[in-house]
C-alpha cells in the first residue's frame, strides 16, 4: 500500500504493491488458461452508512473504489473468455475493511453472504453466471437484498 509501505528496491527496482494498479488480475488468471474464474472482491463497500471521518479514512476509501473500478473494467474485458463469477462484497458496512478488529464479524458475513449468492446462481453451467449486482440491491431503508443492514 503506497503511503503505508515504501516501494522496496528489487535490483534496479522500486517496487510497489501491485494490488493497487491490478487488485483482482483476471486477465493474468486467463493468460494462464483458466476458464472458470471465481472472484470476492475485498475491500469495497459499496454502501457505507456513513462517510469516513478522517482524511486517512477518505483516502483509503477514495483507493478502495478506484481499485472497484480496476475491477468492473476487467469483467467487462474479459467477461466473454472465461465463466466469471463475481460475488458481492459485504455490504452495506458501518466499519471500514481495513478496521481489524472487526476481521471476525466481516469474515463470517462475506461468508454468509457468498453462500447465499451462490445458493441463487443459475445451476446449468452454461448460463451466464451471476455478477455481484445482479443480485445485490439496497432498498431505501439500506438494507441488502436479504434484509440485513
Amino acid at each position: 500500500m503506497p503511503a503505508v509501505f515504501p516501494p522496496v528496491r528489487w535490483g534496479d527496482l522500486e517496487l510497489i504493491d501491485g494490488g493497487v494498479a491490478n487488485n483482482t488480475p483476471i486477465s493474468h488468471a486467463i493468460e494462464l488458461g483458466a476458464t472458470e474464474i471465481y472472484v470476492l472482491p475485498t475491500g469495497y463497500a459499496c454502501h457505507l452508512h456513513t462517510a469516513p471521518s478522517s482524511a486517512l479514512g477518505m483516502g483509503l476509501h477514495a483507493l478502495t473504489l478506484l481499485i472497484q473500478q480496476r475491477l468492473i473494467i476487467e469483467i467487462r474485458a474479459f467477461r466473454d473468455r472465461a465463466r466469471l463469477v463475481v460475488l458481492p462484497p459485504p455490504c452495506p458496512l458501518d466499519v471500514t475493511p481495513a478496521d481489524f478488529s472487526h476481521a471476525g464479524e466481516l469474515i463470517e458475513r462475506a461468508r454468509r453472504d457468498a453462500r447465499a449468492f451462490l445458493a441463487a446462481a443459475p445451476v446449468d453451467r452454461s448460463a451466464v453466471p451471476p455478477v455481484m449486482r445482479d443480485m445485490h440491491t439496497h432498498n431505501a431503508t439500506g438494507r441488502d437484498a436479504e434484509g440485513d443492514e
